[in-house]
């Protein structure tokens, strides 16, 4: 989609010179062009290889096009965005807590979030979407974030958990903006710009293990962008599409046609000329009844649609154990994702500094560390494993046997 790269390597160096790298904030990377994709599918399509074209010509494109699609009109998927933002701020909150004070605490917290989505937030991750959760769902979790704050807090360093907490302030904005169905107007415009480009320099500045993944480069630098050129993301995400696809399917007998293609473009046209083919005039022929304009939240404290107000749901035995151990997969998988980039930094940072390793091979990591000591790291070999002794185990199974047939009637 774009011209820099995603981190460093000598492979890419002249891209990485010209246009810098994603983790690099400060770079602006312009995106390709269609007339330099289709000058590669010729070029191709006459013999030429990618060694005698050159990087300084082919720039990474090393196979012809099957399709030419200008990259001004690719749309950042909001859905996808929004479960993988999501994901990040909850990954990164079990990163600082295994940063500073240890595997052992990180893990113990991984469990407590856990915990915490479910019960004080209310939200389950569900078996699709990778074991994530879907977009209502990280819209609520990002309005009901406060609770995530308190339970990291004493846990981690004040300036990580302010910047945490103004993470999840920025992120909430975003994410009304990033889904929305509807035209943006150009106020919100400048402001959704702004706070996606606040949101990605804060996660790096603050938590420096964090790096810029592609969901978050397409964020910070294409997102708005996209915004600003054709006035919304969220009118051609997938689920507004889908919800076209299911407009059309209710109205394919109304315009019969050879092919479905040509029936669809009937229900277009129809529609272009009885009015503006919008989503507003999709939604004003929809059967749906008409609702009151105004939030339809609770309004008293005794609203049964409150969550404190709700009767418990009865569950069987089988359906409660089976959720508490999604969910402690749920925490162990996101630990381990978190412990391995903490191991990975830990591991970069030290080689940095010059450190070596007894006999120039590193076998293993610990990291302890508390909340008023300095964060050390210790590398140790594995202990050796005691040999087993050769057939260990047969002898007690034949003594076992042969009681065993000494006590037959």
């Amino acid at each position: 989609m774009c011209l820099g790269t995603k981190s460093s390597s000598e492979a890419q160096w002249l891209l990485d010179a010209l246009f810098g790298t994603v983790q690099d904030l400060t770079r602006t990377q312009p995106p390709r062009t269609a007339s330099h994709l289709r000058e590669m599918r010729a070029a191709y399509k006459l013999g030429e290889t990618p060694e005698e074209l050159g990087l300084a010509t082919h720039l990474s494109v090393e196979r012809p096009p099957v399709i030419i699609v200008p990259p001004t009109q690719i749309v950042p998927l909001p859905l996808h965005l929004l479960i993988g933002l999501t994901m990040r701020m909850l990954r990164i909150s079990i990163e600082a807590v295994t940063r500073g004070r240890g595997p052992t605490v990180g893990r113990q917290f991984a469990h407590s979030l856990a915990a915490t989505l479910s019960v004080d937030i209310g939200m389950e991750a569900v078996p699709y979407h990778g074991g994530n959760f879907i977009g209502r769902h990280c819209h609520t979790i990002g309005a009901r974030s406060h609770a995530i704050v308190l339970v990291l807090g004493p846990l981690v360093p004040a300036e990580w958990a302010t910047a945490y907490e103004r993470g999840w302030a920025l992120l909430r904005g975003v994410m009304s903006t990033l889904n929305r169905a509807a035209d943006i107007p150009a106020n919100e415009q400048r402001r959704f710009k702004a706070d996606a480009r606040a949101f990605v320099i804060l996660i790096q500045e603050s938590f420096p293990w964090v790096s810029i993944s592609p969901k978050l480069h397409v964020l910070f630098c294409h997102s708005w962008d996209f915004m600003g050129r054709w006035g919304s993301t969220g009118l051609y995400g997938e689920q507004a599409i889908e919800s076209w696809y299911g407009f059309y399917n209710q109205n394919a007998a109304r315009f019969t046609a050879e092919t479905p293609l040509l029936s669809c473009r009937k229900l277009v046209q129809t529609m272009t000329l009885t009015g503006v083919a919008s989503d507003a005039l999709r939604r004003s022929k929809a059967p749906i009844r008409k609702r009151r304009a105004g939030p339809r939240g609770a309004l008293l404290p005794g609203d049964r649609r409150l969550r404190v107000n709700k009767a418990w749901r009865r569950e069987s035995l089988a359906t409660l154990e089976k959720r508490a151990n999604d969910r402690a997969k749920w925490a162990s998988d996101q630990f381990e994702e978190a412990n391995g980039v903490i191991m990975a930094f830990s591991k970069k940072k030290f080689f940095a500094t010059g450190g070596l390793c007894a006999g120039g091979h590193l076998a293993s990591m610990q990291e302890e560390a508390t909340a008023t000591s300095t964060q050390t790291v210790r590398w140790t070999l594995p202990p050796p494993k005691a040999p087993r002794p050769i057939g260990s185990g047969f002898h007690s199974v034949r003594v076992r046997r042969r009681m065993s047939h000494a006590h037959w009637p």
